[in-house]
């Protein structure tokens, strides 16, 4: 059975990196998302894809002036990340109720462009 777009003509796109330049979305280092970091929280935590949070999330783990304790509190959030996809359906690419240290309601999801963490009102 056929998708209900195969074969339509693209009107426009908007790819991760045009969010990004636009300041919508944040991309994560990879360093802070890969097994061979030494860095708190990265254990077995690895996502071989981008990440990237959107700006309104990052502002909220952001500790502002401290990259040290920012990179801890992605990294955290990551991993509360990585477990909820690691739970569930592997085909079910979007996760509405990721824990969040901070105490917020943070969705995912997996798509071309990689994975992408939001709070609700960003989707």
């Amino acid at each position: 059975m056929d998708g209900l777009f195969d074969g339509a003509e693209v009107i426009s796109t908007y790819t991760a990196a045009q969010a990004v330049d636009d300041g919508l979305l944040v991309e994560v280092p990879r360093s802070w998302s890969r097994k061979e970091s030494n860095a708190v929280y990265s254990n077995d935590l690895c996502f071989s894809a981008s990440v990237y949070i959107t700006s309104n999330l990052y502002t909220r783990i952001e500790t502002e002036g401290d990259d040290e304790a920012t990179e801890v509190a992605v990294r955290l959030q990551l991993r509360y990340a990585f477990e909820a996809f690691k739970a569930g359906d592997a085909l079910d690419l979007m996760r509405t109720s990721i824990e969040s240290p901070s105490g917020l309601r943070v969705w995912g999801v997996i798509d071309g462009a990689g994975l992408t963490l939001m709070l609700p009102e960003d989707y």
